[in-house]
């Protein structure tokens, strides 16, 4: 059994990086999570990746024995990346459009997003790939701070919402739109500003988990083959916990479009793979 926890050497405010291990060696830990949050320190600017001030945490931790457990980094993104395309921000319910400046907070959909969020987990996965201290790579478990409604989104829902229901006439039965007079005449009057209180709620309750998991699935295929575990003959890992064992090959289409959030408007996205 492996113990560990997470570490911002990036964060500390002085190099304390040598006594930082002495005190994880005292704890008698084996392993710790690095990098998960960190996209502007990997990529500072567009297509310009940095990966020397990685390198000598993960040097200085394997010499001392402990492992290495690297989080993809896309769950907030660089200044670069919000001044480019400032309309990647998400937008709350309500319209309103999230401020740049917090974590998990753009609209997953955008293709802006996928494109640099994909370009960074290959650079990064790449370039560790065959270190010796590195066990795994860390898919981002966090997709709920802030479930967006951008444009593309909400048609996304409609069109699950179509082909799941078949007619609004159905989905005003299922729903209880009667209520408070939210009776849908054709999908284009469902909106979550106008339904938010009664309609939303169900139609999140009924929407599969499988969202979460198609999520997750995008992010993982974001690995090339040369970018896995230590080869399959030597990998340390059981096949249910090692990429290189489920995913050794290129991202599919559908999984690039497939890219998803917890059962919400989110969960939308895996609905038409058409990116």
């Amino acid at each position: 059994m492996r113990y560990g926890a997470a570490y911002y050497p990036e964060y500390q405010p002085y190099d304390r990086l040598e006594g930082d291990i002495a005190l994880m060696r005292e704890a008698n830990l084996t392993f710790v999570r690095l990098g998960e949050s960190t996209w502007s320190n990997w990529e500072p600017a567009d297509g310009r990746f940095e990966f020397g001030w990685m390198e000598k945490v993960v040097d200085a931790l394997h010499e001392a024995g402990i492992e290495v457990l690297l989080g993809t980094p896309t769950y907030a993104i660089p200044p670069w990346l919000h001044r480019k395309y400032p309309e990647i921000m998400a937008v709350r319910a309500r319209g309103e459009r999230v401020w740049y400046g917090g974590r998990q907070n753009v609209d997953l959909t955008h293709a802006a997003y996928r494109f640099h969020a994909e370009r960074v987990i290959r650079a990064v996965v790449g370039h560790f790939a065959g270190h010796p201290a590195v066990i795994g790579y860390q898919v981002d478990n966090e997709t709920g701070v802030e479930l967006p409604h951008n444009r593309t989104v909400v048609e996304h829902f409609r069109d699950w919402l179509r082909t799941t229901y078949g007619s609004v006439d159905v989905l005003n039965e299922l729903w209880g739109l009667t209520y408070w007079s939210q009776r849908l005449g054709s999908w284009e009057d469902l909106s979550p500003a106008s339904s938010s209180r009664i309609a939303w709620p169900a139609g999140m309750a009924r929407r599969p988990s499988t969202a979460t998991t198609s999520r997750r699935r995008w992010t993982s295929s974001a690995r090339t083959p040369t970018t896995q575990c230590r080869t399959r003959s030597r990998c340390r890992q059981p096949p249910a916990r090692c990429w290189g064992h489920r995913n050794g090959r290129a991202p599919t289409r559908a999984a690039r479009g497939r890219y998803s959030s917890r059962p919400t408007w989110a969960a939308a996205l895996a609905g038409p793979a058409s990116w």
